[in-house]
Formats: structure tokens, sequence, C-alpha cells
């Protein structure tokens, strides 16, 4: 992604554990408990009429008269079954230990939002002039022609606002052509014709790419053909044009006439 930081994260799940358990029921635990065992009572009753220890014969009492009894023995209580002892209750079982929350997964840091890249300049466009209706790129040229001129011991060119239209009209022309012969397959001083400028001698100049005034100038004095157009003493007005398309890429025209 551009610019877009993905972080990620592990993550970690309950550990799996293990316990044992133990346990049984009552009767497991410990044997099942039988009855009482049976105990023998001695009745030990002497019946009257017989003397003790005689095996069961009768006594020698007198006659008519039943002898006396002896007292009644009780019997032995027999001795109390023994209780069973009570089972063991078994121990409860351990429960198993429960595991630790696993950790949570730390959160990764949320990545800085990229700051907005600075939104580079619009080149400004030059302020145009209302009298000449140029704007102050091609005010720059026309004065840069003049000193050209001066230096060569010529006159200066003064400013034709109906030239300076028609030169505005060719720097957009040559956007779409870049050649002295406009879209329509006419000669560029039929630009000069339709924007009402009388003239008896014109000439033109072209160029594009240049981001100056002094850049253009420098490359039409180094060219010949150009270099005659503005070092012409025929010459006694001019127009510029100049134009900055969307792409920032500038374009210029130099119109002259006598």
């Amino acid at each position: 992604m551009a610019g877009d930081i993905v972080l990620g994260g592990f993550s970690f799940g309950s550990l799996p554990f293990g316990g044992n358990s133990a346990g049984c029921g009552f009767t497991d635990c410990a044997g099942e408990i039988g009855g009482v065992p049976e105990t023998n009572h001695l009745t030990g009753i002497i019946l009257p009429n017989y003397a003790p220890g005689n095996n069961g014969n009768a006594g020698s009492g007198l006659p008519g008269k039943p002898g006396i009894p002896d007292q009644e023995v009780k019997p032995e209580q027999p001795d109390k079954p023994n209780q069973p002892d009570k089972p063991n209750q078994p121990d409860k079982p351990n429960q198993p230990n429960q595991p630790d929350k696993p950790n949570q997964p730390n959160q990764p840091d949320k990545p800085n939002q990229p700051e907005k890249p600075d939104q580079p300049d619009q080149p400004q466009k030059p302020d145009e002039n209302e009298e000449s209706g140029m704007d102050s790129f091609a005010l720059q040229v026309v004065e840069l022609v003049n000193a050209e001129r001066a230096k060569a011991g010529l006159s200066p060119l003064s400013i034709d606002t109906r030239a300076a239209g028609a030169a505005a009209v060719r720097a957009n022309e040559i956007q779409r052509s870049f050649s002295h012969t406009r879209p329509d397959g006419s000669s560029f001083s039929t630009a000069l014709t339709q924007a009402g400028a009388g003239y008896r001698k014109s000439g033109e100049n072209i160029a594009y790419g240049q981001a100056t005034p002094q850049q253009v100038m420098n490359d039409w004095m180094n060219s010949a053909g150009h270099r005659a157009n503005i070092l012409d003493g025929a010459f006694t007005a001019i127009g510029v044009g100049h134009v900055q398309n969307g792409s920032g890429v500038h374009y210029w025209t130099q119109l002259f006439l006598n």
C-alpha cells in the first residue's frame, strides 16, 4: 500500500490442560457389611419341682406342697454385636488447577497518519497590463527587445495593442500547431489582419518551454533568424503573446510590424 503501515499482532489461545479426579461410591470404597451374627441366648430357667442340677428330675420336696422355687436367674444379656466401623469417607478429589488466562496480545500501535504532502505552489500568472493587453512577462520581453535594439543603435519598438491581441491568439494556437502556419492553414499574418492591425511588413518569432522572459530572449538572440527580426530596423511596433498551459508549459509569440 503506499504509505499505509500494518502491523500485526499475535494472539494466544487457551492452553489445554488435563487433570485426574478420583472418587468412588460408598460400597466401592469399603466392602458390603453383612448381617449381625446370631447370638445364642441361654434360658437359665429352672423349672419348678426340679432341683437345680438334677437334670430335669423332680425334686424331693414334701408331697402335696410345691417346692419353693429358686429365684429366676435372669438370662445373661447377649453382648451387643460390634458395630461395623464406618467406612472412611473418600477424600474429595483435588480440583484441577484452573489454567492461567492467556495474556492479552499487545495491541499494535496505530500507524502514524502520513502528513499530507505540501501542495506545490501554483505558478503565479503574470499580471496583465490593461492598456497593452499583455501580461507582465510579455511586457518584460518588450523591454528586453528594446534593450537589445538600443545596443545595436536602433530605435525602440512601440506596443501596438491590436498586434498584442493577435500575438495572444497565436500563443494559444501554437500549443496545437507549433508552426508559423495557423491551424486553419493560413499564414500567421492573417491574425494581424483579423485583429485590425494595419501593416506594410510583418514578422513573427515563436518559442515554448522557457519559464522566464530572460530565458526566451536568450534563446531567440542565439538564433540568427529570430535575432534578425528583433534587430530589424524597418519594424516600428511589436505585440507579444504569452500563455502558460495547465501543465505549466510556457508559450511565447512576438509579432513585428511597421
